[in-house]
């Protein structure tokens, strides 16, 4: 199809007599014809000079790989809208995604879902789970992106709904004796014993508050939420007895902040949150294997945001669950010291990602 408008037709390739076809100053009959293969004429006829043996022997690999792999719809969306837009190339990439539906991808469904299955598999043979979701567009419709994650391996759910059910669902039976998250209904009370919320979101709300006027009770205790913070962040290379020397001071604090008498309904009601989930604070001073803030699940989660202002979504069920399958395997490969590709490659032909070293 023709992108943008008709120029001359000229060329200086060949030229046409009566009794002769000559291109690039050779017969075609006397000189080309019998003597020439395709591959070498096809050179000839690019670059006007016959190949070597190695550039016809690599350029026979490239147009038999490309005879068996054809032009598929999604490449001609993609070539079709770069050459209506060059300086968009993102919408050139966006249009061959979106291209890609079950005739082209179908088969690779299968086989990322297997690997998803392994990934899944060895998240609940742990003690440790995180957790977030961020929003997706499917047709229409408003979806969550979710991951499930800790350590070398992370698993996505695309999902239309946003509560308990999809944690169940992802569970089972089993539970993590301890879990990492926000403090959004639908992720808390997973955990058997402890649960350490967000303090990064916690701070967050705390600011609202500030915002709000309160200058007794939020104010001090965002200073005492990213002193905690700090402390998590130097975590690996403090000493048990210090990290509990830490938790100590951190509960000293606390208590004379939750002795204040706030002035501000806004002060009054974080304060009275605060006591309520005062246990949730602080897991990570004594639980190596969880953080203090729920950044992971941010960062595992960032892609999907990024293609989702790229696309505006999927058109299909089918395509939501298939990315989020696909974005299993890459950031579990990722985490595991595994290239994006190769970590494709071996979901591809049905081997298991290898654990980290």
């Amino acid at each position: 199809m023709l992108i943008g408008k008709r120029g001359a037709a000229t060329t200086a390739l060949s030229t046409a007599e009566a009794d002769r076809i000559e291109i690039r100053g050779r017969d075609l009959a006397a000189d080309l014809m019998g003597s020439a293969s395709f591959t070498a004429f096809f050179f000839f006829l690019t670059t006007g000079r016959m190949p070597t043996e190695a550039q016809r022997f690599f350029l026979d690999l490239a147009l038999i790989a490309i005879a068996e792999h054809g032009l598929t719809p999604s490449v001609q969306a993609a070539r079709m809208t770069y050459a209506a837009d060059p300086a968009a190339l993102q919408g050139a990439v966006a249009a061959g995604v979106l291209g890609c539906g079950t005739v082209i991808l179908g088969a690779a469904r299968e086989a990322f879902a297997a690997q998803t299955s392994l990934i899944k598999e060895r998240l609940l043979s742990g003690t440790a789970l995180a957790s977030d979701e961020t929003g997706l567009r499917v047709g229409k419709a408003n979806w969550w992106l979710w991951v499930f994650h800790h350590g070398d391996s992370a698993a996505f759910v695309a999902d239309a709904h946003r509560s308990k059910a999809v944690v169940e669902t992802f569970l089972g039976a089993w539970r993590p004796d301890v879990w990492l998250s926000d403090r959004l209904g639908s992720q808390t009370g997973w955990a058997r014993r402890d649960h350490q919320v967000c303090l990064a979101h916690l701070i967050r709300d705390v600011q609202y508050v500030v915002d709000q006027g309160d200058g007794v009770f939020a104010p001090a205790l965002k200073g005492l939420l990213k002193r905690a913070c700090a402390i998590g962040r130097r975590r690996a290379d403090l000493a048990d007895a210090t990290l509990k020397s830490y938790l100590a001071d951190l509960e000293r604090r606390l208590n004379r902040l939750l002795a204040l008498e706030p002035a501000h309904a806004a002060g009054r009601k974080l304060q009275k949150t605060i006591k309520a989930i005062r246990g949730n604070l602080f897991v990570f001073m004594t639980n190596r294997e969880i953080e203090a803030t729920n950044n992971g699940s941010e960062r595992a989660l960032r892609p999907g945001a990024v293609y989702r202002k790229i696309t505006n979504g999927f058109r299909s069920e089918w395509g939501a669950k298939f990315y989020a399958d696909l974005r299993s395997v890459i950031e579990t490969g990722r985490r595991r010291s595994v290239r994006a590709l190769d970590a494709i490659r071996l979901t591809l032909q049905g081997h298991p990602l290898p654990h980290a070293a």
